[in-house]
């Protein structure tokens, strides 16, 4: 297949962990979550002729199983992401915007724009509006694969950006922890369960786990 390049949205504090090398893998969920384990790798969906025959679709890369063929939107090994961030556009004239990356105050390089949603005086622009030349972070692809939240370890969770500090670990509210812990070791336990950001449980399965 042909190396593609496809955007994704970073938040400030995730920008700055890539910036300063501490994140090389991302989490994104999978949707339709598999109903059970599979595989990750090409496969071809059948399709059907307009005589009624069957015939194997367009080589894909994703998630599949007997019963679900899942695409990555995110692509495949070898492709590249471009990091769509928020930024300020501080000055706009003549048709050329000054952009700064709010991630860290950062000035990129001035750039002639045409897209309308940009135009007007300076102003902040959602990181969904970020165009391709915009972007100042290009990631490449080297691995994919699909797994529960709670399969993650430790070296995971640091490769994701993340900071152990003793700060951090006693703002997590010990009664959600013992749950979290106790969920993930019982084998009676939901394995859907996941804990979310804000230390509250939720149901989750399946992630796409990117390695940058």
């Amino acid at each position: 297949m042909k190396t593609k390049e496809r955007p994704i949205i970073f938040s400030g504090e995730m920008v700055r962990a890539i910036l300063a090398g501490r994140k090389t893998q991302t989490r994104r969920v999978v949707k339709p979550q598999p109903i059970y384990g599979g595989e990750v790798g090409i496969f071809n969906r059948m399709m059907t002729a307009r005589d009624g025959e069957g015939y194997p679709g367009p080589d894909e890369f994703g998630f599949f199983n007997e019963d679900q063929c899942i695409k990555c939107p995110y692509g495949q090994p070898g492709d590249r992401l471009w990091v769509r961030e928020t930024f300020d556009i501080d000055s706009f004239g003549a048709g050329v915007a000054q952009i700064r990356y709010r991630a860290d105050n950062s000035r990129g390089m001035p750039h002639v724009v045409s897209d309308s949603k940009l135009s007007g005086n300076s102003r902040c622009v959602s990181s969904i509006h970020m165009p391709r030349h915009c972007s100042r972070i290009t990631l490449e692809v080297v691995d994919v694969r699909v797994e529960r939240l709670l399969k993650i370890t430790e070296k995971d969770a640091i490769a994701e950006g993340v900071v152990l500090t003793a700060e951090c670990l006693n703002r997590v509210d010990a009664t959600v922890l013992s749950l979290f812990h106790s969920m993930r070791s019982s084998s009676s336990g939901n394995p859907s369960i996941k804990k979310d950001s804000a230390g509250t449980i939720t149901r989750g399965c399946g992630w796409w786990n990117l390695s940058e």
